[in-house]
């Protein structure tokens, strides 16, 4: 499930849609996103993404903390993120 905005008669809803009901042209004009898993705790995390752009990142922990770290952008397609300590979680990038 996704949280989207669905057009309905020119108004403007906000709602829980299925991928499986996007037709292609919504679906292609989606920005790209990659969630990166760390399961082993590190100090950098090293995350290939592949989305051709330098993402916005947040990280969180396993027990949902919001985590915060240094980025640095390797190229498009990968970064590294520096926390003060080992830290293991997951790195949403958009």
């Amino acid at each position: 499930m996704a949280l989207i905005r669905k057009y309905d008669n020119g108004l403007k809803l906000l709602g829980k849609v299925k991928y499986s009901e996007l037709d292609n042209d919504v679906i292609a004009n989606m920005d790209k996103h990659y969630i990166h898993e760390q399961s082993t705790a590190a100090k950098v995390w090293t995350v290939t993404h592949n989305l051709n752009k330098l993402p916005s990142v947040q990280c969180y922990s396993t027990t949902n903390e919001l985590l915060y770290g240094d980025i640095e952008y390797l190229n498009n397609y990968e970064l590294k993120i520096k926390f003060k300590n080992n830290r293991n979680g997951i790195a949403i990038c958009n």
